[in-house]
């Protein structure tokens, strides 16, 4: 990965944790980032697993990428040779085959040094080539966005996967080394590199079943992405480690000693702690203080063959009480990354629960080393022919060729594919596996896009409910459809899925496209009939429309009638204009109002109008490069000059201006998006946006973050408290803020202070979402918050 790409060059290893080791906490943190592996050391780490290795291959590949990167430095001083090494280092943690190997020394010599692809595939043949040119992001093309530059690699990321799946696991390797090395970057990059990470290369590494690497991304990003908390969650896990070994050893014997008692002496029992994001995540989604988390560690019972599984199952039953609706069958039901297990969570001694996992020692293999596993199994060639059986990977090359918004691809790719799982059957027995949440329509969608798009209903277990019936595990659906039905936009409020979502949407938009179309031949008949009717005027002849109509369409920029007609029926051109245009003389100037209308259409377009309008002090936005445009602001996202920012035309209000991940903007009309900027020049005017705290509820603390936010150079608006159910505070600041930069000064600022746990942007947008706006008031305020006013 490049210095550009990256935002700055990775470099440094990472810091240990206090808590390292066999308990689990800090994982993949005592990797040596910085120090660079010898050619050997590498060779003698690949034989280790691979006695046929091709040593001469990789060799040649290690002198190559060396040779190619040579004078080239990360911003510690370091080599920048010490990257692709440790890349190829973890490739080998995950037993990979030597084309792995080999892909990972290369895969930065076609972005960062003068080798071209060409030159690989000649030396190390087109297998390889291919591999690099799939890792390699896209360098070339020019892109206007930030996020569009991420999906797009992405999207080639996926495309490359789909023929091949070890392009993934480099690139997993890639980042797993690059965050390693991440603390040289600077803070604000840093978080969003972790950011990403969390968004799309934890799950999927998660997805892929690899789950050491899974949990050393996910612990790695907390500390960059909230230093404060993974902080915190290190000195309360070191304080409690020698009580909380004690308990895994008592535990550990107690099985062991059951399960020698019922015959399964072979049985390995292990305890290990959960690493910091999973009890992180714990703590947010139930509102869980650190001592209120119940099953911090979960136990493992590895025996010899699937039968086994059920025996020991039934051992850990009798000894402790299981807790109602927390057994698990992954054997009989796998998950999409092959991950097999018994999971049961019990009240064990002293009253504490404690999760336990039971599985074959294959499978044990397979739930740590997922796809990789494959190639220990199966050997090279079948490795990658059977992982070309993942679904969810086909499903993902499908929204690549659906989704051309490169921000509606990684929102749903971020919503979606990465959820929580049901298990639901059709009347046949297939069984189909659906984001937990997706209704009866996500479920039709998922089986045919024709029975999506005519279902009326369904029987679920024999008995009929409404579309928006949510599916739970286990259920069998039974899809009733009617070929009168069709879709509506009301469906997208109940779909869960993406592909669903995707086929929804696609047919309102051709619907809204027709009907404009419609309403655009109509308007411009009706305007022809009445300016016949003028004094000395004629009528249109069929013949004397078409032979016109090529010069309005290239005065106006369109490429076809079809596309004048929906502009005109979306609002886009005024009927009045194309008048003007129609009946004007070829060899003559348009009129003022037809130029007007021009100037609209090339702003649409990205073109280039006439000379800019002088900035001043409003808004501060250009809408397709043109200043003093009529524009809003969408109330839910509060775009702040500096955010990546879209358009959407509205009927009569001018432009709607979106920050580019608004759920509002990518469930808009495509063809009412148009592209908008900040305007640099211009002077933008402060506006009120809201911030969520969640603090400490201890005197003091409504000063502390007022005191802070002011030093930041920010007006309060109002402010608003209440009392958590987790016995936090929660503080909702109406700030007046211009910029995004302010936005991270204040935010900043309000971290900083001791007590505050989180911060968020808009969160009462988000809250108040699809509800009347209501006005909280002073008596919710909890009374340790108001001590200090």
């Amino acid at each position: 990965m490049s210095e550009e790409e990256a935002g700055a060059a990775w470099d440094g290893p990472v810091e240990q944790t206090a808590d390292t080791g066999r308990d689990g906490f800090g994982q993949g943190e005592d990797n040596k980032a910085g120090d660079m592996m010898s050619m050997e050391e590498l060779l003698d780490k690949i034989a280790a697993y691979s006695p046929t290795m091709n040593r001469a291959l990789i060799t040649k590949a290690f002198k190559f990428a060396e040779k190619a990167h040579e004078g080239q430095k990360r911003r510690s001083g370091e080599p920048y040779f010490i990257h692709p090494v440790g890349v190829a280092s973890i490739i080998a943690d995950m037993k990979l085959d030597t084309a792995s190997i080999v892909t990972g020394l290369l895969h930065d010599t076609v972005e960062d040094t003068s080798a071209s692809l060409e030159l690989i595939e000649e030396e190390f043949g087109a297998e390889i080539a291919q591999l690099v040119d799939g890792v390699t992001k896209i360098g070339k093309i020019q892109f206007t966005s930030k996020e569009e530059q991420q999906a797009e690699n992405f999207r080639k990321m996926v495309v490359a996967m789909a023929r091949d799946i070890r392009v993934i696991l480099v690139k997993l390797a890639d980042r797993t080394h690059n965050i390693r090395t991440l603390k040289h970057v600077p803070p604000h990059k840093q978080k969003d590199v972790a950011k990403e990470t969390l968004d799309l290369y934890a799950p999927l590494a998660h997805r892929l079943g690899i789950f050491w690497l899974k949990t050393e991304l996910e612990d790695t990003s907390l500390r960059f992405l909230h230093p404060e908390i993974y902080e915190q969650l290190k000195v309360m896990v070191a304080t409690k480690r020698e009580q909380r070994q004690a308990y895994t050893e008592e535990v550990v014997q107690i099985l062991r000693g059951q399960m020698e008692g019922a015959g399964l002496g072979a049985a390995s029992v292990t305890g290990r702690a959960k690493h910091f994001y999973s009890i992180y995540q714990k703590m947010q989604s139930q509102g869980l203080g650190f001592d209120e988390v119940q099953d911090l560690i979960a136990f493992r019972v590895l025996v010899d063959d699937l039968g086994q599984c059920y025996q020991a199952l039934g051992i850990v039953h009798s000894m402790w009480k299981p807790v109602p609706g927390r057994f698990k069958d992954y054997i009989a039901l796998p998950k999409p990354n092959m991950y097999r297990s018994l999971h049961t969570t019990v009240i064990g001694p002293a009253g504490q629960r404690i999760e336990v996992q039971i599985r074959t020692r294959e499978m044990h293999q397979v739930a740590e080393e997922g796809i990789a596993a494959h190639w220990m199994y199966k050997g090279e060639s079948q490795g990658v022919e059977e992982a070309r059986r993942f679904q969810w990977l086909r499903q993902l090359v499908e929204w690549v060729q659906q989704l051309n918004d490169p921000q509606e691809f990684l929102h749903y790719i971020k919503e979606d594919l990465f959820e929580k799982e049901v298990f639901v059957f059709s009347p046949k027995g297939h069984l189909y596996a659906l984001p937990k949440g997706s209704s009866v329509i996500d479920f039709a969608y998922r089986v045919h896009s024709d029975l999506g798009n005519h279902c009326i209903g369904a029987r679920v277990n024999g008995r009929m409910v409404p579309l928006k019936h949510q599916v739970n595990n286990g259920d069998t659906v039974e899809v009733i459809q009617s070929p009168n039905q069709t879709p509506h936009r009301d469906w997208l409020g109940i779909a869960r899925t993406s592909k669903a979502q995707a086929r929804i949407r696609q047919w309102i938009k051709q619907q809204q496209r027709e009907k404009s179309v419609a309403l655009g031949r109509e308007l411009l008949e009706k305007e022809l009939r009445k300016y016949a009717t003028r004094p000395g005027a004629q009528a249109v002849t069929p013949k004397e429309y078409k032979e016109k109509l090529e010069y309005v369409l290239a005065s106006l920029n369109l490429a076809e009638e079809e596309q004048l007609l929906a502009a005109l029926g979306y609002g886009q051109l005024t009927v009045n204009s194309f008048i003007q245009v129609f009946f004007a003389p070829a060899e003559e100037e348009t009129s003022r109002g037809e130029a007007d209308d021009q100037k609209v259409l090339r702003s649409l377009e990205g073109k280039e109008g006439k000379e800019k309008a002088e900035p001043e002090v409003g808004e501060g936005v250009l809408v397709g490069g043109e200043r003093n445009v009529l524009i809003g602001f969408c109330r839910h996202c509060n775009p702040l000059a500096g955010d990546e920012v879209k358009g959407v035309i509205t009927r009569g209000r001018g432009i709607k201006v979106h920050r580019s991940d608004c759920e509002h903007l990518l469930g808009s009309d495509e063809e009412r998006r148009v592209d908008c900027s900040w305007d640099m020049e211009a002077k933008v005017q402060p506006r009120p946006v809201s911030l969520e705290v969640e603090c400490e509820d201890a005197p003091g603390m409504l000063a502390s973050m007022s005191k802070a936010i002011s030093s930041a150079g920010v007006n309060i608006g109002s402010v608003v408290l209440k009392k958590l159910p987790n016995g936090h505070g929660l503080a909702r600041f109406e700030v007046m803020l211009s910029t995004a930069e302010e936005m991270a000064r204040v935010t900043g600022q309000l971290q900083n202070e001791k007590g505050v746990l989180t911060v968020t942007r808009d969160a009462m947008a988000r809250n108040l979402k699809g509800k009347k706006r209501r006005v909280l008031r002073t008596s919710l305020v909890p009374p340790n918050l108001m001590s200090d006013l």
